[in-house]
């Protein structure tokens, strides 16, 4: 089956929102799987489920529902921009945590010194 307009539309705002199938159906309280049908467009979800997705997705069944605008397309500049802030997002998370390990080293090296001084 063809994709739909809501699996076009719950595809465009998980990457806008960086997010995973898995964490939405999570959200949602659904499986990944049934997820996946309604994306593809081989299952439509019940009216709860709708509600829920759209709150997940903080947007509204109306929007879920209509075909997107032409223009919210990312251009090939404006993806290659979205995937260079997602590497710099993950590169300062690696050198907090970087930060973190040199902190706990220098703690447990004092910790030493202060048992081996003890003895």
């Amino acid at each position: 089956m063809a994709v739909t307009v809501l699996g076009k539309n719950i595809k465009e705002i998980l990457y806008l929102k960086r997010m995973s199938q898995a964490q939405l159906a999570k959200q949602v309280g659904v499986h990944k799987q049934i997820l996946s049908k309604w994306i593809r467009g081989e299952r439509n979800p019940k009216d709860e489920n709708l509600e829920r997705l759209a709150t997940a997705l903080d947007t509204t069944v109306k929007d879920l529902l209509k075909e997107p605008k032409k223009n919210l397309v990312l251009s090939p500049q404006e993806i290659a921009e979205e995937k260079l802030n997602i590497c710099s997002e993950k590169l300062r998370i690696k050198d907090e945590e970087i930060k973190n390990l040199r902190e706990r080293i220098s703690f447990l090296e004092k910790e030493l010194a202060f048992y081996k001084a003890a003895k």
